[in-house]
């Protein structure tokens, strides 16, 4: 638990002492909003957030605030500071400041493209384990079922498809994805060019909000069309999906690259800086 997490914890404690049974039940009520509090930046956080919540009248702007599908530039920075820590320090604390420094200008009315901090290590195979150890320490482990094929990942056992860009290490780069692209398609079908790969578990790490709201409706699934897994014996090529449960489970998974549904989007890159 962060800090900041910790501290808006401790000033709910500190709401709840010697109020009225009818202020619990109102948070109680509103326990939805409660837990999205917890998740929420701190700087979303403020007196009124509190007041309202004990008051029992949530104004449409704080529903908003912490209701925020994708998470801040500022805290995913933070998130990777101490994710970096956790995994042995791949980026100096130099890069991480300089990459706070430039966040990129864009568009944030379009409610499924993201800017997204994302990252690469030394080898390809290394990028992808990393971040799946990731995923489950931001889920936790046992809300996170990953294919047999990502529990061990060893040389060659991912690889990008033909066409698409070579793979940089140790990179560190903002992006942004339209992850609503491609609906009628495969991840075969999708210009590897332009095509998302590992930053998709970046996606999946820094916006758990996001995950969460999946539904293959108006929330798509993602397929992750820029990767390749290798599965021994296969006649034909597969590319892993991520698919978040309102529960606050994610499932990575690895199905055939020609599979495709009209609940899962193909995401491509927009831009990167």
């Amino acid at each position: 638990m962060s800090a900041a997490t910790i501290g808006q914890s401790a000033e709910i404690i500190g709401k709840l002492r010697d109020v009225s049974r009818s202020k619990v039940q109102r948070l109680i009520d509103n326990w939805d909003l409660v837990e999205a509090l917890l998740e929420a930046d701190a700087k979303n956080v403020d007196r009124r957030v509190f007041e309202e919540l004990l008051g029992g009248t949530i104004s449409p702007e704080v529903q908003s605030l912490l209701r925020q599908r994708f998470t801040s530039p500022e805290q995913q920075v933070y998130n990777l500071r101490n994710w970096n820590n956790k995994a042995g320090r791949y980026f100096s604390e130099e890069q991480l400041d300089v990459v706070l420094a430039e966040i990129p200008e864009f568009d944030r009315n379009r409610p499924l493209v993201a800017l997204t901090l994302c990252w690469t290590l030394n080898t390809l195979e290394q990028t992808v384990a990393t971040k799946l150890e990731i995923l489950q320490w931001v889920y936790g482990a046992d809300k996170v079922l990953l294919s047999d094929y990502l529990k061990a990942i060893e040389e060659g056992d991912v690889y990008l498809p033909e066409g698409a860009p070579e793979f940089v290490a140790n990179r560190l780069w903002w992006e942004i994805t339209d992850l609503d692209a491609n609906r009628d398609k495969a991840p075969d079908q999708v210009d590897s060019a332009t095509a998302a790969g590992t930053q998709l578990l970046d996606v999946a790490c820094q916006h758990p909000v996001y995950i969460g709201q999946h539904n293959g409706g108006d929330t798509p699934y993602l397929d992750v069309p820029g990767l390749r897994i290798k599965v021994p014996g296969a006649s034909k090529p597969h590319a892993p999906y991520i698919h978040g449960l309102s529960v606050g489970s994610v499932h990575v998974l690895v199905p055939w690259a020609d599979d495709s549904n009209p609940g899962y989007a193909e995401p491509v890159v927009l831009r990167e800086s």
